[in-house]
């Protein structure tokens, strides 16, 4: 997992080693995410990162201890 911060919140981009690409993860509060940011982060970084295509295998991690 790679950890950042835009506009003074936290983004995270989670490597899922199983299948070999990345997702992003954009919480904005307790046990909710901001998908449509996470999906402009697909758009503009996808070309860079190999991606989980698929959605569904976008899973959110909750209480990231870092």
């Amino acid at each position: 997992m790679f950890a950042f911060e835009e506009d003074g919140k936290p983004l995270y981009f989670i490597y899922n080693f199983k299948r070999g690409a990345y997702y992003p993860f954009v919480p904005t509060g307790d046990k909710s995410q901001d998908v449509e940011a996470a999906l402009r982060l697909k758009a503009a970084i996808g070309g860079e990162l190999p991606m989980e295509e698929e959605l569904d295998r976008w899973f959110p991690l909750w209480e990231i201890p870092l």
